[in-house]
């Protein structure tokens, strides 16, 4: 992967990878969306739900529907294969959430050594595209929190990947084509409709470096085209759960949500936080360019160079900027379009990054290579000493913990309409200790509440006395 001079480089991303993820990994607590991902991923591992009708548990209704169909399934049934190899520990969509991170950086890694293969200096500054990737803000917190947009962003890297194979390597030209549109089907199953923005690689590169014709450019986008449809036609004529998950996804969550929920009421908010989250790449990219200029002669950038950081740009701005579209925004939504910025970013700067090494390494190749080893043992020391420990939601987790071990031979509790919609703990407590919240039956054994509940309600109930802070639990007389 790399030559001797920049393997300490490599060592240094390589090692914020692991500072900036796998601390929060091994501690507990985790954003609702991903703590809710998870339970739909151990019910599958478990055998409850199916593919395409996968379940969060045994109590969820949504749009009077029984299963878990906010996105398409393949992100869930994915990430259950991390719940059949290592069990049902808290650390098995942790370990998901880091293979997904190196798996990025590998498409990255072979994105860079396509594009350069033939320059020998080029070919081996992969590590600096990952590195200005992994320090985006938003990227890392996504892999913290199993966030579905870390799966999608390993489907449009491979499907562009692919794409460019098509473009520069002629000999397997159907064969990249076919690969391309089949990672594009992926990115839609697991996603959807922000899977598809790879669709505009092969125009892109026609407008911006003219090395193809305008003929090859449709030939070879409506082939890619045609894969997802086509598969997205089979697979809902073979099978009638494929049909009902996606066509409810479509209609009740897709497009119903488009026009009935917004999140923002600001429709450049997206723009807003792109920019922001943007800020430190950015900032770094031009200190060092600034400092290699002072201290070396490094050539103006090349016009491919600029052509290709113009490509990674235009990719990148297709997979955030169209979420402006619609008032349903938020910033993790346009994790997946951060790699093919940090890769434009790259190409600007990297002429000037390898002279500034080549200046490092003459002078100070055994003090970087120490530095880096010593950072790469500080990353991973400093990850183990966070296993124990709480990042979020410390005080609901202890509830939990005591509720979960006084209930532990309950499948279901009743619970007050503030304990369910408090999803958070409704996806911890389900997580951890296969507990359902039943909002609806108020006559069980049990009920938690999370608010003062009236008397009549609670008149056949006493309360059990446990050291909760945020909740309260009474049992039957």
């Amino acid at each position: 992967m790399f030559s001797t001079k920049y393997s300490s480089f490599y060592i240094i991303t390589f090692s914020f990878i692991i500072i900036l993820i796998a601390p929060f990994l091994l501690q507990d607590g985790m954003f609702m969306d991903g703590e809710q991902y998870a339970c739909v991923a151990k019910n599958l591992a478990n055998n409850k739900g199916s593919f395409w009708l996968p379940i969060v548990n045994d109590t969820w209704i949504m749009q009077d529907s029984p299963y878990f169909l906010e996105h398409p399934p393949l992100f869930y049934n994915i990430e259950s294969m991390a719940f059949r190899v290592f069990g049902n520990s808290m650390y098995s969509e942790r370990l998901f959430c880091l293979l997904m991170a190196f798996a990025n950086t590998f498409v990255i890694h072979r994105i860079w050594k396509l594009i350069t293969e033939k320059n020998e200096t080029t070919k081996h500054l992969s590590w600096l595209p990952i590195l200005l990737w992994i320090i985006i803000p938003i990227c890392f917190w996504a892999f913290q929190h199993n966030m579905i947009e870390i799966l999608l962003s390993v489907f449009t890297l491979l499907s562009i990947l692919f794409a460019l194979k098509a473009l520069l390597k002629t000999k397997q030209l159907i064969t990249n084509l076919v690969l391309s549109g089949l990672f594009i089907f992926a990115a839609f199953l697991t996603k959807g409709l922000p899977g598809l923005f790879p669709l505009a690689t092969i125009p892109l590169f026609y407008i911006i470096t003219k090395n193809i014709t305008l003929r090859q450019t449709l030939t070879y986008t409506i082939a890619i085209i045609s894969i997802p449809i086509l598969c997205y036609f089979l697979i809902i004529c073979l099978s009638q759960d494929a049909k009902q998950g996606l066509q409810f996804y479509i209609s009740e969550r897709l497009l119903n949500r488009v026009y009935t929920t917004a999140t923002t009421n600001y429709r450049l908010y997206i723009l807003a936080e792109l920019i922001a989250e943007l800020i430190l790449p950015v900032a770094l990219t031009l200190v060092l360019v600034s400092f290699a200029r002072k201290k070396t002669n490094a050539d103006e950038i090349q016009k491919n160079d600029k052509q290709y950081a113009l490509l990674f740009l235009s990719l990148g701005l297709c997979g955030s900027l169209p979420m402006m579209a619609t008032m349903v925004q938020k910033n993790f939504y346009f994790v997946a379009s951060l790699p093919f910025f940090a890769l434009a970013l790259a190409f600007i700067s990297y002429n000037y990054v390898a002279q500034l090494i080549n200046i490092l390494s003459n002078k100070s190749s055994k003090k970087i290579k120490i530095s880096a080893y010593t950072f790469l043992a500080l990353s991973i020391l400093f990850s183990i000493l966070q296993i124990g420990k709480t990042r979020r939601d410390s005080e609901k987790l202890n509830d939990i913990k005591y509720l979960g071990g006084y209930l532990k031979n309950e499948s279901i509790v009743s619970v007050d309409n503030d304990a369910y919609f408090d999803w958070s703990f409704q996806f911890y407590i389900y997580r951890k200790y296969a507990i359902n919240l039943d909002p609806r039956n108020r006559h069980r054994t049990y009920i938690i509440a999370k608010t003062d509940t009236s008397e009549r309600l609670l008149k056949d109930y006493q309360k059990v006395d446990l050291p909760l802070t945020q909740f309260k639990l009474y049992k039957q007389k």
